[in-house]
């Protein structure tokens, strides 16, 4: 059977020929009518569920606030357009993290003395959460933080770093900038403390500790 040297480069050193799956599809579909690839069950790996829980951080406002808000971006959709709505929803998602802003903190230290071995993401939106994020750590904390101005160069270091050193166990970590790309399997939390209206966006950040991880927590007002 050809064995595959490069990526898309296929060679049978018994006919001695070469060929690419974009430029020789002929000789490709003969080898896919004569080959079938089997696996087994016991072969496939089974993922772990993701568990995830709402952590209740206390009461920020009135519940009836954020309603008529949510009611008022709905008449605005229909009357003035999407793309005036999503700018009035994402100021809507700055004004709940906000408020969410004084729980961090303490909910974050208390996570952090009960696992002392352990390595937790806290993924933010606006760079503003971030600087608060980081500013409430407790001294001592071995942290990282990348944003969408970390260079590559830093991200690699600072990955290492968060990885390797047993005393850094915090990566606050912009959503939009690595929610996707990284391979972040031996965390064992994750900490959503900004809630987007677009749900792909914390998918993507969960996919970065699993299979291994043990817990998605999302933080909510």
């Amino acid at each position: 059977m050809p064995k595959l040297i490069r990526e898309g480069v296929y060679f049978d050193a018994r006919h001695g020929f070469k060929f690419t799956v974009n430029r020789n599809r002929e000789e490709l579909a003969l080898i896919c009518e004569r080959y079938m690839l089997h696996m087994k069950k016991d072969d496939v790996v089974q993922l772990p569920d993701l568990k995830r829980e709402g952590v209740i951080i206390g009461k920020t406002t009135d519940p009836k606030y954020f309603a008529d808000k949510w009611d008022e971006i709905e008449n605005i959709r229909e009357t003035k357009g999407s793309r005036l709505a999503d700018v009035e929803m994402l100021a809507l998602c700055r004004e709940t993290s906000q408020l969410k802003m004084p729980y961090v903190g303490p909910y974050l230290s208390k996570w952090i003395l009960s696992h002392p071995y352990e390595k937790v993401i806290v993924f933010y939106h606006h760079k503003d959460i971030g600087n608060q994020i980081v500013g409430q750590l407790d001294p001592g904390v071995g942290h990282i933080r990348i944003d969408g101005k970390t260079t590559m160069k830093k991200r690699v270091i600072l990955l290492h770093t968060f990885k390797t050193d047993p005393t850094c166990t915090v990566g606050v970590l912009s959503m939009c900038a690595t929610s996707t790309g990284l391979n972040l399997q031996f965390c064992t939390k994750i900490i959503f403390v900004e809630i987007t209206f677009l749900s792909v966006h914390h998918t993507q950040a969960e996919a970065r500790i699993h299979p291994m991880n043990y817990s998605v927590s999302r933080t909510v007002p």
